[in-house]
C-alpha cells in the first residue's frame, strides 16, 4: 500500500500573494485613527490649559497695574498737600469700582506716609503699599 498523496496547501500571506500585500496598505486602520485622535485631544487640552493660565495672569497683572496706579496718584495729592475729604472719599470709590472689594487707607507716622491699597483676587486678599516721606 502506498501512502496516500497529501495535496499541499498554503496559506495566502501578503509576502507570497501581491494582490493582498496592496488591499492592506491602502487607508488607514480604526486603531490608527483612534489613537491620532488621542494623541490631538491630549495636546489641544493643554493648550486650552494655557490659554487659561495666560488669561488669569493678565487678569491679576491688570489688578495689580490697577492698585499701583491708584496708590501713585493718592501719593501725588499727598505730596502736593492738595488732599482734603472729598479726594480721599473720591479716592475709595475709585478702589471700589476698578478692584473687586477694593479698599484703601493713608496712614501717617512722624515722618513717613504709607498708602496701602487692597483687594480681593479670587478669593485671596491681595495688598499694595507705598511709603515715601514728604
Amino acid at each position: 500500500m502506498s501512502p496516500p498523496l497529501i495535496s499541499q496547501c498554503y496559506i495566502s500571506s501578503p509576502r507570497r500573494n501581491p494582490a493582498l500585500a496592496s488591499d492592506r496598505t491602502h487607508g488607514f486602520t480604526l486603531i490608527e485613527v483612534l489613537v491620532t485622535l488621542l494623541v490631538l485631544s491630549i495636546g489641544l487640552l493643554g493648550l486650552a490649559s494655557l490659554q487659561t493660565q495666560g488669561l488669569r495672569g493678565t487678569h491679576e497683572a491688570l489688578l495689580r497695574t490697577q492698585a499701583t496706579t491708584l496708590a501713585v496718584d493718592m501719593m501725588e495729592r499727598l505730596q502736593t498737600d492738595t488732599l482734603d475729604a472729598l479726594d480721599l472719599r473720591d479716592w475709595k470709590i475709585q478702589l471700589a469700582q476698578r478692584l473687586p472689594e477694593g479698599d484703601g487707607n493713608v496712614t501717617k507716622d512722624a515722618a513717613v506716609v504709607t498708602v496701602q491699597v487692597s483687594w480681593n483676587e479670587r478669593g485671596a486678599p491681595q495688598r499694595y503699599a507705598l511709603s515715601f516721606t514728604p
